[in-house]
C-alpha cells in the first residue's frame, strides 16, 4: 500500500514532524493537487497572475502554517478537507483585501473577484465544479501512472505505451485492426488486453480513492463524485 502514499490520509497525518521526509511528503501533496486548487481560485474570479500567486500562497501556508496538523482522518474525505481549507484561505484573503482597501493599498482587480466569480457562475462554471474536475483528473492521472509502472515492471512498457490512449478513450472504427496488425496480434486479442487494462485502471483508481477517505464505505460515493466531475 506504500505506493499509494501521495494521496493517502496517513501521508498527511504522518507529515507532522520537522524532518526532511515530512517536508517532501507535504510538497508532493502540493504538487498533486495544485491544478485543482488553481482551478478553484480562478473559478472564484481571480485573474491570471493573481490566481497563480494565491495558489502558491495557499500551499506556502499549508507548509509553513502546517494546515495538515488540523487534518484528522476522522473528518472523512480528503477531497472535502482540501476544499474546505482552501475556502477558508480565500476568505482570509478577502478579509485582508477589504482591510487594505480601507487603507487604500489594494488592487482593484483583486477586489473585483466577487463580480468576476458571479459572471463565471452565470456561465455554469462554478469554482466547486472546476475544483472537482481537476481533483478527479489528478486521481485518474495517479492511477494511470500506477498502471504504467505495473506494465513497465512486467516488461510490457513499450506495448502499454501503444495501448495507453485506448485505456481512457474508445478507438475509432477500424483503429484496433490497424494497431493489431502493427503489433502482430489478432484484433480480438488486442481488444481483450485493452479491456483488462481498463479493468485494472478502475481497481487502481478505487485504491487511490480508498486512501483519501476515513470509511471504506465512502469509496463508492467518491467514485460517483469522480465520474460526475468528469462528465460535467
Amino acid at each position: 500500500m506504500a505506493r499509494f502514499q501521495t494521496t493517502r490520509w496517513s501521508l498527511v497525518l504522518s507529515a507532522r514532524s520537522d524532518d526532511a521526509a515530512a517536508a517532501d511528503a507535504l510538497a508532493e501533496l502540493c504538487r498533486s493537487y495544485r491544478a485543482a486548487v488553481l482551478a478553484y481560485i480562478r473559478g472564484s474570479g481571480y485573474p491570471g497572475q493573481d490566481a497563480e500567486d494565491l495558489t502558491q500562497g495557499f500551499f506556502l501556508k499549508f507548509l509553513e502554517k502546517r494546515y495538515d496538523i488540523g487534518a484528522e482522518r476522522s473528518r472523512g474525505r480528503f477531497r472535502s478537507y482540501l476544499l474546505c481549507t482552501l475556502q477558508g484561505f480565500l476568505a482570509n484573503q478577502r478579509d485582508a483585501a477589504f482591510a487594505a482597501k480601507r487603507g487604500g493599498g489594494v488592487r482593484m482587480d483583486t477586489l473585483d473577484a466577487a463580480n468576476a466569480a458571479a459572471e463565471l457562475r452565470d456561465a455554469g462554471l462554478t469554482p466547486e465544479r472546476e475544483f472537482e474536475r481537476e481533483y478527479a483528473l489528478a486521481m485518474v492521472s495517479a492511477a494511470l501512472a500506477r498502471l504504467r509502472d505495473e506494465a513497465e515492471a512486467a516488461g510490457r512498457g513499450a506495448q502499454y505505451a501503444r495501448l495507453a490512449i485506448y485505456v481512457v478513450d474508445l478507438p475509432a472504427p477500424g483503429e484496433f485492426r490497424t494497431l493489431a496488425q502493427d503489433l502482430g496480434m489478432p484484433a480480438n486479442t488486442l481488444s481483450v488486453q485493452v479491456r483488462r487494462l481498463r479493468q485494472r485502471l478502475l481497481e487502481l483508481l478505487r485504491l487511490e480513492l480508498a486512501q483519501t477517505v476515513s470509511d471504506p464505505a465512502d469509496v463508492d460515493a467518491e467514485m460517483q463524485a469522480l465520474r460526475a466531475a468528469l462528465m460535467a
